[in-house]
C-alpha cells in the first residue's frame, strides 16, 4: 500500500482538478481524494485561529472586542461587582511593569479568545506563580480547541518565566470547572464573594 502522508517520500500532491486553461486533468480516484483533502486542509489552515502573545493595545483594537467582552460578561460576571468595565490603562500599567502577559487567538484580525496571565511572586510563598486574571473563548469558537490551546500557551509562558504553578478560577458549575480536572488541574480552593456596597 502506498504511504500518502505528507512527510513520506512517496507523497506527491496531484495537480488541481481544474488546472489553469480549463482542461480537466485525468486523476485517479485516489489522486482526486488527495486533492480534496489538500484543499480542505488549506481551507482549515486559512481559517484556523493563530494563538500568540499580544499586547493590550492589540486586544483593545480587535474589531470584535466589544462583542467578545459582552458575551464574557453575560457568562461570567459577578453581580456583586456590577457591570464589567475593562480598565485598559490598568492593563497597560501591568504590562509595562512586566507582570501582565496577554495571549490571544486571532483569525485574521478577529479575536477568538484570550487568556490573561499575571505572573508575580506570591508574598506568602515567596515563589513566582501565574494567576489567570481573565480567560474566555466565545461560544462560536469553542469547537476549535482554542480554549485548551490558550491554556497550554499560558502554561508554557509561565513555565518559561520561572513560575512554580498556574492558578485560575472558573464559574461554579460551568464548562471550564468541569474540564479542569481532565487537564490535570487540582480543585484546590473555593472562591466566595459578598457585596459590600
Amino acid at each position: 500500500m502506498t504511504d500518502l502522508r505528507e512527510n513520506s517520500p512517496s507523497y506527491t500532491l496531484p495537480m488541481p482538478l481544474n488546472p489553469p486553461g480549463g482542461q480537466a486533468s485525468a486523476l485517479t480516484p485516489e489522486s482526486a481524494m488527495l486533492v480534496a483533502e489538500r484543499d480542505t486542509r488549506v481551507e482549515i489552515e486559512r481559517k484556523a485561529a493563530h494563538i500568540r502573545r499580544c499586547t493590550v493595545a492589540e486586544l483593545q483594537a480587535a474589531p470584535n472586542i466589544a462583542e467578545v467582552l459582552a458575551e464574557y460578561a453575560r457568562e461570567s460576571s459577578l453581580k456583586e461587582l456590577g457591570p464589567t468595565s475593562p480598565q485598559w490603562a490598568t492593563y497597560r500599567t501591568l504590562e509595562a511593569a512586566g507582570v501582565f502577559h496577554p495571549i490571544a487567538a486571532f483569525e485574521g484580525a478577529r479575536l477568538c479568545g484570550f487568556i490573561l496571565p499575571i505572573v508575580v511572586v506570591l508574598p506568602h510563598y515567596g515563589v513566582l506563580a501565574a494567576t489567570i486574571e481573565s480567560y474566555f473563548v466565545p461560544q462560536a469558537d469553542r469547537t476549535k480547541n482554542i480554549g485548551i490551546k490558550l491554556l497550554r500557551a499560558a502554561e508554557e509562558l509561565a513555565r518559561g518565566l520561572g513560575a512554580k504553578a498556574l492558578l485560575l478560577s472558573a464559574p461554579v458549575g460551568g464548562a471550564l470547572a468541569r474540564l479542569m480536572p481532565a487537564l490535570k488541574y487540582r480543585h484546590s480552593n473555593e472562591v466566595f464573594v459578598r457585596a459590600l456596597a
